[in-house]
């Protein structure tokens, strides 16, 4: 739920980044949702370019009865563009989904004038709560945490702990977890213990060379996240 801050920097460290020149790809992927939820070592089907000479540029777009995609990737490093074009062959489009009108901003979300500091609790459907604080400060610097308390929506994992990021932008970033999460009988599935530092995505280089993309500090950052028998360390992270 901490998302302010952080998710504009991991954005940019590995969007930006990639397309900047940092090593890998950015997809995109084809999901089989199924097979996602039962097998898991399925990643689905990369369409990036293998030789990583090519990277994929926002956004994927579908014709009408979902059988066809096509995307722009950029040469990493250079300024020539191609379209890619995929086509699902054993693909049997669906009923079209029905064309509704577009709520005002009201029925579903507060005025932005009202969202800059906050605190609450929100209520997970099966059990637990979430209490959330959000402080703003100068050039849009923020303080954003939470704590879950055997949070679950749908009774199959619960969650306990905090995240606490705070940053902008403009400023370095930071962000903390101490998370656990266990299934329905206790038994702990995954969890994060992680110190992410940031610097700011926009610095003087910006106007020289127009990245975007900011550093993960490796000397400052430490931490492991792991999912039942995976564990991700944040040494092995690319700078």
């Amino acid at each position: 739920m901490v998302l302010h801050n952080i998710l504009g920097q991991a954005y940019m460290y590995s969007v930006t980044g990639v397309r900047g020149g940092r090593a890998g790809n950015i997809g995109p992927a084809l999901i089989d949702l199924d097979r996602s939820m039962t097998e898991d070592d399925y990643i689905g089907l990369d369409l990036s370019d293998p030789e990583e000479e090519w990277v994929f540029n926002s956004p994927l777009s579908w014709n009408a009865d979902g059988s066809k995609a096509m995307w722009i990737e950029r040469e990493k490093n250079g300024g020539h563009i191609r379209l890619q074009i995929a086509e699902l062959l054993d693909y049997v489009p669906g009923k079209p989904v029905s064309v509704v009108e577009t709520p005002a901003v009201g029925n579903y979300a507060a005025a932005p004038q009202e969202s800059m500091d906050y605190s609450g609790r929100i209520n997970g459907k099966i059990s637990g709560w979430a209490d959330l604080e959000k402080h703003s400060g100068f050039l849009g610097k923020a303080a954003v945490s939470v704590i879950y308390h055997d949070y679950s929506d749908d009774g199959i994992l619960f969650y306990n702990g905090s995240e606490y990021s705070s940053g902008s932008i403009l400023s370095k970033t930071i962000y903390n977890a101490d998370l656990h999460v266990t299934d329905a009988v206790g038994t702990e599935v995954g969890g994060m213990d992680v110190d992410m530092h940031f610097s700011a995505a926009y610095k003087l280089s910006f106007f020289i060379s127009g990245s975007t993309s900011p550093e993960l500090d490796l000397a400052a950052s430490h931490g492991t996240a792991f999912w039942n028998t995976k564990t991700a360390d944040i040494a092995s992270l690319v700078k």
